[in-house]
């Protein structure tokens, strides 16, 4: 059934698909460092812009190849008498050499592929580039002619950041902490200042009218390094309360049976920015404004909330923990004998072993915030409550793609909800 010509047109098809691989999945680095050991360092960036090009001739010449090869094969073959091994044997021996071959050259000498038959491509790049070109703009286009104008076309770089980063996670050239931390950067502009703020709910402010002594209590409990002060509301947030400022007053020679300075005084001017900004622009304005803290209004002009840099960071690298948090142990920060606050990303076996809990492990999710992912179904709220398998979980940190921390409190038997039970913990 194989000829000597169908076994050259496969042939010729496996390089041609080692090379369209190869094209567009070697390692960058890598022919980086032969274009140096050559000598041209400068090819690599020309090797790189031809990537599409040389891919879409090779991908070309393999299904030209492969079509004439098996038609050369099966020519004067009674498929129906040749019977299904004999198809099932060529059907195998094409993806061996069209899909295995592949992959497995392109892993093992990707880098030296392309470096090695540049001479051969760059004259062919430069003559079929226009064609390629245009084809592309045909196919950009197309779903104009036919009145699908695409709305989501600004996000295609976007998508296409997302595309390349997860691949390169696939391929190990990534950790997933740092794909992670890119993938928040991607899409700063889609989270709004209102999925990370502190809500006005669990805001910390002092009220103007206190006492110096009070004052100075409540800031020094708080553990916060500036704090909002009000003046005949919560609504009327009149200036920020630095405790820089305390602490100089205080190295100035303040003593505690001189006069009490005014509050108003030490207060700095509040900036407000609208729940509806995006991250990225906050951070911006962070930057120009040399500012940590803003204070967050509704569309009425109301008060909904604070936001800080770290607020904002957080969104690309994660929960903080400053100087002043108590620390974590293995993720898991002790509060009580039957409670403890727990990162998400702790396994349950870990929390269970801790806490002395039976939270399942054989199911489709093996971390805190998966188990709790699960049960809500959605990404929860700050301050959300669910009961399941003994515990009380509670929702301390999270933003609008992931939970962050999580109150566990191991409830004594009988005394929990039936499993699933959900809702949100607002005082009503």
């Amino acid at each position: 059934m194989t000829t000597p010509w169908s076994a050259a047109l496969l042939a010729i098809a496996a390089l041609a698909a080692v090379q369209a691989r190869a094209a567009r999945g070697a390692s960058l680095q890598d022919v980086q460092e032969r274009c140096q050991r050559r000598g041209r360092p400068d090819q690599c960036a020309a090797m790189t812009a031809a990537g599409p090009t040389i891919a879409f001739v090779s991908a070309t010449v393999v299904a030209a190849a492969a079509v004439v090869a098996t038609l050369l094969a099966f020519q004067g073959v009674d498929v129906a008498t040749a019977g299904i091994r004999a198809v099932a044997g060529w059907i195998v021996i094409v993806w061996l050499a069209l899909v295995v071959v592949p992959v497995l050259a392109v892993r093992l000498a990707g880098a030296w592929v392309v470096v090695a038959t540049w001479p051969f491509w760059r004259p062919v790049v430069g003559v079929v580039t226009p064609a390629v070109e245009w084809i592309a703009r045909l196919g950009t286009a197309l779903p104009r002619l036919v009145g699908r104008r695409g709305p989501d076309e600004p996000e295609r770089p976007h998508e296409e950041l997302h595309a390349v980063v997860e691949q390169a996670h696939r391929e190990g050239r990534l950790e997933g902490e740092a794909r992670d931390m890119i993938r928040g950067v991607i899409r700063l502009d889609e989270v709004r200042v209102a999925d990370v703020m502190t809500p006005r709910t669990s805001m910390l402010a002092i009220p103007a009218s206190a006492a110096w002594e009070e004052a100075v209590r409540l800031a020094a409990d708080s553990a916060h390094t500036r704090l909002p002060v009000w003046g005949r509301s919560p609504d009327d947030i009149v200036g920020i309360l630095h405790i820089r400022d305390v602490l100089q007053l205080f190295a100035e020679g303040f003593a505690a049976g001189a006069t009490a300075p005014s509050l108003e005084q030490l207060l700095r001017p509040p900036w407000f920015v609208p729940e509806s900004m995006t991250v990225r622009k906050l951070l911006r304005e962070f930057q120009r404004g040399n500012t940590h803290l803003a204070i967050v209004t509704d569309e009425f002009g109301g008060v909904a909330g604070l936001v800080t840099i770290e607020d904002a960071l957080e969104e690309i690298v994660g929960e903080i923990a400053d100087e002043h948090d108590e620390a974590f142990t293995d993720g898991i920060r002790q509060i009580s004998p039957n409670a403890c606050e727990v990162l998400a990303n702790v396994r349950l076996e870990t929390l269970n072993r801790h806490l002395g809990c039976a939270l399942p492990e054989e199911e489709n999710f093996d971390t805190v915030g998966g188990f709790v992912f699960h049960h809500f179904g959605r990404i929860p709220q700050i301050g959300e409550r669910m009961e399941a398998h003994g515990v009380r979980a509670e929702v301390l940190a999270a933003t609008r793609r992931r939970i962050d921390l999580v109150r566990i409190e191991r409830l004594e038997p009988g005394a929990d909800e039936p499993p699933g039970r959900a809702g949100r913990d607002d005082g009503r």
